[in-house]
C-alpha cells in the first residue's frame, strides 16, 4: 500500500447514500438521505470527511463502490466518481453488493437475515443474506408474503412496513440501526483490498433496479 493507506467507499445507490474513509485502525463515515442531489453533494462531503481524518485523495490507496441492486441514476453517480478517482489516482477498484452490504453483521446466530433497498414507486428489492443473487422484487405486501417468519430483515423498511412484517414475526431492528451504512461497505472491501482481489474498472458494471 505504501503511503496510500485509507480506503475510501462510495455508495449511492438509492436516495440513502453513504461514504466512508479507513486505514483499518480508524474508521470515518457518513450517511444520510441525498434526496436525487448526490451529484452535487458527494464529492464535497468526501473532501470534507477527508479533511476531518487529516487525510487527502493522495493517500487513498483502493476505491470501494456499492454497485446495486440501485437506482439508475444513483449507481451512475456513485460508479462515475468511483472510476473517476481510480483512473486519475492509478488506484485499484472494489465493487461490492449493495445487498451485501445492506446484510452485513446482522448475520450472527445463524438467523436468516433479509436485506432490503428502495425500488421507488412503493416497490422494494430483496434478497436473502444466504443467497444474495435470488433477487426479488414487488410491493409491500409481496415483500412482507415473502419474508419468512423469524427472519431478521433490515434495510430501507418504512414503519408501516416494519410493522407488517414484525406482524408476521419478523424482527426488524428500530431506525437508524436496520438502515445500511458506508462503513459496511468499507469493511466488506477492506480484506479484498489487502488480498489483491480487485475488479477491472472497465469491465464492472451496476446492477439496475428495473421493477415489472
Amino acid at each position: 500500500m505504501n503511503d496510500r493507506e485509507w480506503l475510501l467507499a462510495i455508495d449511492t445507490s438509492t436516495d440513502w447514500c453513504g461514504i466512508a474513509l479507513t486505514n483499518g485502525r480508524d474508521w470515518a463515515e457518513l450517511n444520510w438521505s441525498s434526496g436525487r442531489h448526490q451529484t452535487i453533494q458527494v464529492l464535497p462531503e468526501i473532501e470534507r470527511l477527508a479533511n476531518r481524518m487529516a487525510t487527502s485523495i493522495g493517500q487513498v490507496g483502493a476505491i470501494a463502490v456499492a454497485i446495486g441492486p440501485g437506482s439508475f441514476s444513483g449507481l451512475r453517480v456513485g460508479l462515475s466518481l468511483a472510476k473517476g478517482f481510480v483512473l486519475a489516482e492509478q488506484i485499484p477498484l472494489i465493487g461490492v453488493s449493495t445487498l451485501d452490504v445492506t446484510t452485513h453483521g446482522w448475520d450472527a446466530g445463524g438467523t436468516l437475515v433479509t436485506g432490503v433497498i428502495r425500488a421507488g414507486r412503493k416497490r422494494y428489492v430483496w434478497a436473502d443474506h444466504a443467497s444474495l443473487s435470488d433477487i426479488k422484487s414487488g410491493e409491500q405486501r409481496e415483500l412482507v408474503d415473502s419474508v419468512g417468519s423469524g427472519s431478521r430483515v433490515v434495510g430501507e423498511i418504512d414503519e408501516d412496513v416494519a410493522a407488517s412484517l414484525t406482524a408476521t414475526g419478523c424482527a426488524v431492528p428500530p431506525e437508524p440501526a436496520r438502515r445500511r451504512r458506508a462503513g459496511s461497505l468499507a469493511a466488506l472491501a477492506w480484506p479484498r483490498w489487502l488480498a489483491g482481489e480487485t475488479d477491472d474498472p472497465g469491465a464492472l458494471e451496476p446492477i439496475y433496479i428495473h421493477p415489472a
